[in-house]
């Protein structure tokens, strides 16, 4: 897995401030240190209505990834679950037995 860690606050402003003054995206790229790549996308995805908004930016990124954080369990986890619960297991008891069957 690389090492990529995602655009700050910080950085998305520096893109407004870089665009603003006229900027291309690869001077931008060059400026901040970043893939070519993370800059369109940043761009093509937090593009307001009229340009890019570094704090509007950040909201979508931050409800992007909050999106992907939820874990995806199987319908026969979740009925386990539910049955262990009422048979009032806690639940680190609920955690641990599930581990051991996966």
């Amino acid at each position: 897995m690389s090492g990529y860690k995602q655009l700050t606050q910080e950085e998305r402003y520096q893109i407004y401030a870089l665009m603003k003054a006229g900027h291309n995206q690869a001077t931008i790229t060059m400026i901040i240190g970043r893939n070519p790549g993370t800059i369109s996308r940043e761009l093509r995805r937090n593009r307001g209505l009229r340009c890019h908004h570094p704090d509007q930016a950040h909201n979508l990124a931050l409800g992007r990834s909050c999106d992907k954080a939820q874990p995806h369990l199987s319908d026969e986890i979740c009925q386990q679950v539910e049955a262990l619960i009422r048979e009032e297991w806690s639940p680190e008891q609920v955690v641990g037995r599930i581990a051991m069957e996966l």
